[in-house]
C-alpha cells in the first residue's frame, strides 16, 4: 500500500512546486512602529560638527575630538521614558562608528564621558533638556593611509518615549 502511495505523493508535490512556480508568488511581509516623534533637536536647525583642518596622518581616534551639545525641546512622555537614536551608515562593523565618503575614515559617536554609542539602536536620553556627545575622526584600518581631501558623514537623530 506504501508503494501505490508514493506515487501519488511524488505527483502531487509536483503540482504544488509547478503551481509556486506558475504564479510565481512569494510571500512579503512588511512590518514597522508608528510613533510621533517626542522632540525637536537644536531649534530646528541642523546640527552641524566642523572638524575644520584634520592632518591625515594624525587620525588617532582622539584627536580632533568635538563635543557638541543639542538643545531638546521635548513633549512629556508621561510615565514612559525619553528615548534616543542616532541612525546612520556603520563603518565596516564598528557600531559606533559613521561611515564616511573617504576610504578607511569614519567619525566615532560617544556619549559625554567618551563611552560609545551605539549607532541605529535607542538608548535612555540622560538629559530631557540637552544632548550632548563626542564626535572623533577614527580610521578603521590604523596600517592603511588616508587621502585628502573634503569628508563627510551623515546621522539623523529621532526620539521617542517607550
Amino acid at each position: 500500500m506504501l508503494c501505490k502511495s508514493l506515487p501519488a505523493l511524488s505527483l502531487f508535490l509536483m503540482l504544488c512546486v509547478s503551481q509556486v512556480q506558475a504564479d510565481g508568488g512569494m510571500v512579503m511581509n512588511f512590518k514597522g512602529r508608528i510613533f510621533e516623534p517626542a522632540c525637536e533637536f537644536n531649534g530646528g536647525k541642523t546640527i552641524d560638527v566642523n572638524f575644520d583642518r584634520v592632518g591625515i596622518k594624525k587620525v588617532d581616534g582622539v584627536k580632533y575630538a568635538q563635543v557638541t551639545a543639542v538643545s531638546l525641546n521635548c513633549k512629556q512622555g508621561g510615565d514612559k521614558k525619553l528615548r534616543l537614536q542616532l541612525q546612520g551608515e556603520t563603518l565596516g562593523g564598528m557600531g559606533n562608528v559613521l561611515t564616511t565618503n573617504v576610504n578607511n575614515l569614519g567619525i566615532a559617536i560617544q556619549d559625554i564621558n567618551g563611552e560609545p554609542i551605539t549607532l541605529n539602536r535607542f538608548f535612555d536620553a540622560p538629559d530631557p533638556i540637552t544632548f550632548s556627545f563626542i564626535a572623533v575622526p577614527v580610521k578603521k584600518d590604523a596600517a592603511m593611509p588616508l587621502e585628502a581631501g573634503p569628508f563627510n558623514a551623515i546621522a539623523t537623530l529621532v526620539s521617542s518615549y517607550f
